[in-house]
């Protein structure tokens, strides 16, 4: 089992390369995103009553997948680095509850089960184990469940909270059941 300290340490010395990485790295790919293939499953249902918005960005639909947790505040939408990695990816997203196309209130503790439930899933429907990557508070639901097993081939945390506590207080207080 991995420790937080060890995917801290992990993170930070991913966050160090990337800034000495050039800033068009991922803009001056040679490709063009309106040749984009993706497909856009409507829902998730990680238990009854909640949908959430599910979407796969890909170039070849049987590329191995990694599933994308987002920070407060994202959805299942597109960026540059979800652009880049669909070049070799399955890249799948969601919009955590109360986001993007997604219902239900969000809270730390479902998002941290959504994001298990969707990993499991697209671990089996890929008959293999997935990759994960979180960004920020995406980034720390994916470091508990690192904590609880390998639920994932690999992870990637980039910029995760530490602590919950390091989350904007009114984005918290407004965005996030606590507690």
């Amino acid at each position: 089992m991995i420790t937080r300290r060890e995917m801290l340490i992990g993170a930070a010395t991913g966050l160090a390369l990337a800034a000495f990485t050039p800033i068009n790295t991922f803009r001056d790919t040679g490709y063009s995103n309106d040749n984009m293939a993706y497909e856009d499953r409507s829902k998730f249902e990680p238990e009854k009553g909640i949908e959430l918005e599910v979407k796969s960005y890909y170039y070849k639909k049987d590329s191995p997948r990694v599933v994308f947790a987002t920070g407060l505040g994202g959805c299942a939408g597109r960026n540059d680095l979800v652009d880049a990695l669909a070049r070799d990816f399955n890249v799948v997203t969601f919009s955590p509850r109360n986001s993007g196309n997604s219902n239900g209130r969000l809270g730390v503790e479902n998002y941290v089960s959504d994001l298990k439930r969707l990993i499991e899933e697209q671990s089996q429907l890929g008959g293999v184990r997935v990759c994960g990557i979180g960004l920020s508070l995406g980034g720390y639901c994916l470091a508990r469940l690192l904590e609880e097993g390998r639920i994932v081939d690999r992870g990637v945390l980039l910029a995760p909270l530490a602590e919950l506590s390091e989350q904007n207080p009114y984005l918290v207080n407004k965005l996030l059941r606590v507690g």
